[in-house]
């Protein structure tokens, strides 16, 4: 779903369930910076003309590291904006493949996803250049997410990318969270041998999620595309595009004042923080029958309204206690989806 940056985030005290359980009210999750990620993408030029500019947003922060045929960068390493520039990306000559750039993103971040990203021209250090062709998005990908009892081995997910095209098949007597590490080696097989690079990003979520987002943009012909051939009769396998989860951060160290902010939200829709001391599957997820927290006995927080930019802000006190033992989710009650799991 498409998230909003809020300038200034609501935020309401942790409910006095955390406070009994520990002697305070407690927050949350595993430090930023024990992730990271890279991703390189090839974006096509499909607009017939020639471009010299190159117009990126992401989600998250992130370097650029590689951006061939481009020598500028107008944006701030670790930032969200970035234009380059400093390189031609011709036309899409007649009857070949197009032109494309090569850049290769890093993160601190465990995923690099694109908001948007277009072609411009007349772009240089001191300015961008005017857009050519219409605003783009990351391809979409999805979401695998697994669930109930071990694999009957039935189910088939046809994927295809860049040409590619190959059917994954479910293994029998695999739980849920092994049937995700199976699909992310099957994904990772995808791979460009011309630009040494993987066709497919992939992130695990949680043990029982996993978002997989195409490296090839712009052509339509050549995007990933997922699709599911044969569900499995005993696992439940469900493919979700990835917008329409919401996200569970950090802000603050543990222990002490922090905040667990949960974004992406339906603005004004009811948001729902648990915890538990195991991140296994196993706890209904109140009002939204066949949903369940990734938490095994969890403890519902407290519920907020999400405000007009889809956040919800829950703060409190963490003592030492609570730091590495609990793990947190977050639930957007009437859409009933979940966030990603964080450790305490």
């Amino acid at each position: 779903m498409a998230r909003q940056k809020a300038s200034t985030p609501r935020r309401d005290s942790m409910k006095p369930v955390f406070a009994a359980l520990l002697g305070a009210s407690l927050l949350f999750a595993a430090s930023a910076a024990s992730l990271a990620a890279d991703r390189t993408v090839r974006f096509q030029n499909k607009e017939g003309v020639d471009v010299d500019d190159l117009h990126i947003e992401t989600k998250q922060g992130v370097k650029i590291v590689e951006k061939a045929p481009f020598t500028g960068d107008r944006g701030v390493e670790g930032g969200n904006n970035h234009n380059l520039w400093g390189g031609t990306v011709a036309k899409e000559p007649p009857g070949g493949p197009p032109n494309e750039a090569v850049v290769k993103f890093e993160s601190t971040s465990n995923e690099i996803t694109i908001k948007q990203w277009w072609w411009t021209i007349g772009g240089n250090a001191r300015e961008n250049g005017r857009r050519q062709g219409t605003v783009k998005k990351d391809d979409g990908g999805v979401i695998l997410s697994c669930a109930g009892s071990a694999a009957a081995g039935d189910g088939q997910i046809l994927v295809s990318i860049d040409h590619l095209a190959r059917v994954f098949q479910t293994q029998r007597g695999a739980p849920p969270d092994v049937t995700i590490s199976m699909f992310h080696q099957f994904c990772e097989s995808f791979f460009d041998v011309s630009h040494n690079m993987s066709l497919i990003h992939e992130t695990r979520l949680d043990p029982w999620n996993l978002q997989a987002l195409g490296n090839v943009l712009g052509n339509p012909e050549t995007q990933l595309s997922v699709q599911m051939l044969r569900p499995d009769s005993l696992q439940q396998m469900t493919l979700l595009p990835p917008d329409t989860g919401i996200e569970l951060a950090i802000d603050g160290a543990c222990p002490g004042r922090v905040s667990a902010i949960v974004t992406g939200a339906q603005p004004g829709a009811p948001v729902m923080l648990a915890y538990a001391f195991s991140d296994a599957q196993g706890t209904a997820v109140p009002n939204c029958m066949g949903v369940f927290f990734s938490l095994r006995t969890a403890v519902i927080v407290g519920q907020l309204p999400a405000n007009g930019n889809g956040m919800a802000v829950f703060s409190g006190n963490v003592p030492r206690a609570g730091c590495g033992r609990l793990y947190l989710q977050a639930a957007e009650i009437g859409r009933c989806i979940l966030s990603n799991t964080a450790r305490l």
